[in-house]
């Protein structure tokens, strides 16, 4: 498992730096899909060995330094805080964007201490509309609006003077965005992809942040980075797994995706 992990993460051109562990086979996940929906099992196995260690060996933390910007999953919390800890720490103290995906709704529900612990860290959080409904209930915020949710996470204190943004998708329904430096919630369209094209949604998640970051990184507008993250993730869902197309993916913005504006 971990050989066709790097082979295709080398086929793909990607430069993959894992903790191996000899003692311990590679996790694996047991995946059901029934019409639209999924069911996931999880083995974490080897990954729930990973330790900080890893992150801070010289040769690794030189990547980190080199980087101008971090994203971290929530299972995180699971395995490594001290990982997700040291590396937002760096990036705060040196002005660098730390970004985090809440992941999954277990992650806000019994790491709760660990995330607010982080929050104020986290320059963009994403995640998704289950995952924001327990945010929202961990954190005690006395609303399920995920507008306002979004708008009072953004709020929420952060350790500098950076604006937080939060990013929550909704699968084939809008993606809100909310900013600590804006009064407004800017509530994105998502182009529905028929029924007949449709394969399933695994990956669908971590599409919308590779496309959203990959804008993001080249200074382009919001707007531009939101309609990125739907295009990627719209390729995503067309396929059976987490997959792409074959052949070179090219995203050109339209030049008139734009949000509707909302004050929570």
């Amino acid at each position: 498992n971990a050989r066709l992990l790097k082979g295709a993460a080398d086929k793909a051109g990607l430069r993959t730096n894992y903790m191996v562990n000899e003692e311990k086979p590679t996790g694996t996940c047991a995946l059901l899909i029934t019409g639209k929906h999924r069911s996931m099992v999880a083995n974490l196995s080897a990954a729930e060995s990973y330790d900080v260690s890893h992150v801070t060996a010289p040769a690794n933390w030189a990547d980190i330094e080199a980087a101008r910007l971090y994203y971290i999953t929530g299972f995180f919390f699971a395995v490594s805080d001290a990982s997700i800890d040291a590396v937002a720490k760096h990036a705060l103290a040196n002005n660098k964007t730390f970004t985090m995906n809440l992941s999954a709704s277990f992650v806000a529900e019994f790491f709760t201490s660990h995330v607010e612990k982080t929050l104020p860290m986290i320059n963009i959080l994403f995640g998704n509309e289950v995952e924001a409904a327990a945010l929202a209930k961990a954190l005690k915020l006395s609303t399920s609006d995920i507008r306002q949710v979004a708008k009072r996470v953004a709020d929420m204190p952060r350790a500098s003077d950076r604006p937080r943004m939060v990013v929550f998708t909704q699968g084939a329904q809008s993606t809100v965005v909310a900013s600590s430096d804006s009064d407004e919630v800017r509530v994105y369209p998502v182009a529905p992809v028929p029924d007949a094209e449709l394969g399933d949604t695994n990956g669908a998640g971590d599409a919308f942040v590779a496309g959203f970051l990959a804008q993001y990184l080249q200074e382009q507008p919001l707007d531009a980075c939101v309609e990125a993250g739907h295009w990627l993730a719209g390729q995503v869902v067309r396929q059976i797994g987490p997959n792409y197309p074959e052949g070179e993916l090219k995203f050109v913005p339209s030049g008139s995706f734009a949000p509707a504006i909302e004050k929570p």
